[in-house]
C-alpha cells in the first residue's frame, strides 16, 4: 500500500471515532499574562501593545544593577554621612576667602603670578663668554 492510501484510511477511521476534532486548541503560553513585559507603541494616535521578550530589553551593566538593588535607606544613610563629613571639616580663612572670590567672579580665579627669582650660578657672564669663544673657535 502506498503512503497516501494509509493516510486517507487513518483519516476515515479517526474521523468517525473522534467527535471533538473541530475544536481549536487554546493558545497557551508558558509565561502568565501578569509576568509578560509589554512595550507600548504609539502609531497615528493609537496605542498598541506588543509583547517583548524578557531577554531582549536594555542590557545593564553590573554597576547599574547594583544601583537599582540598593535600598533607599542605604542611599539616605550614605548621603547623610557625606553631609556630616563635609560639615565637620574645618576651613581656614584662606580657603573661605578663595571660595568667596570664586563665587563672586563666577569662575576659577587665577592666583597672581610670582616672579621667578634667578638662581645664582658659580660661573659669571665673562666665563660663559670665554667658553662660547673657545667652543666656536674649535669647531670652525
Amino acid at each position: 500500500m502506498s503512503m497516501s492510501l494509509l493516510k486517507k484510511s487513518l483519516e476515515i477511521v479517526e474521523g468517525s471515532s473522534s467527535k471533538d476534532n473541530s475544536r481549536k486548541k487554546k493558545n497557551s503560553s508558558s509565561i502568565p499574562e501578569s509576568h509578560k513585559i509589554i512595550r507600548l507603541i504609539k502609531k497615528k494616535g493609537k496605542v498598541y501593545k506588543q509583547n517583548q521578550l524578557q531577554g531582549s530589553g536594555k542590557k545593564l551593566t553590573i554597576r547599574e544593577v547594583q544601583k537599582q538593588l540598593e535600598t533607599s535607606k542605604e542611599r539616605t544613610e550614605r548621603t547623610v554621612d557625606k553631609l556630616l563629613k563635609l560639615h565637620s571639616s574645618p576651613l581656614d580663612d584662606e580657603d573661605v576667602s578663595e571660595i568667596s572670590q570664586r563665587a563672586k567672579a563666577g569662575h576659577y580665579v587665577l592666583p597672581p603670578r610670582q616672579e621667578v627669582v634667578e638662581s645664582e650660578s658659580a660661573f659669571t657672564e665673562e666665563d660663559f663668554r670665554k667658553f662660547e669663544e673657545e667652543y666656536f673657535d674649535e669647531t670652525i
